[in-house]
């Protein structure tokens, strides 16, 4: 067991271990009554996350891809307000 880790690294370095010894691995095995589904991996399109991806930054965070400027040059008591209210109070 590890549990400083990635469980799939593990996983992919015990079986290679396990192999090394000169043990035949029947790696079909280990997909038997499993859903299955094989992987294009010549277009990685096709499994681009659907969604909104967030950046956090420090204490602000915003969808990637906002036309917020970067939070790094807002005044971070204001970086989370909306730009109507952030230009407002700018104006002050």
């Amino acid at each position: 067991e590890n549990s400083t880790g990635n469980g799939l690294v593990y996983l992919l370095k015990s079986l290679a271990k396990y192999s090394a010894t000169g043990r035949n691995l029947n790696a079909p095995k280990l997909f038997e009554c499993r859903e299955v589904v094989l992987l294009d991996i010549d277009e990685p399109s096709k499994y681009k996350k659907k969604g909104i991806i967030w950046t956090i930054d420090g204490g602000v965070s915003q969808p990637d891809n906002s036309n917020q400027p970067p939070s790094d040059i807002l005044d971070p008591e204001v970086g989370y307000l909306s730009p109507m209210i952030k230009e407002q109070l700018l104006m002050l």
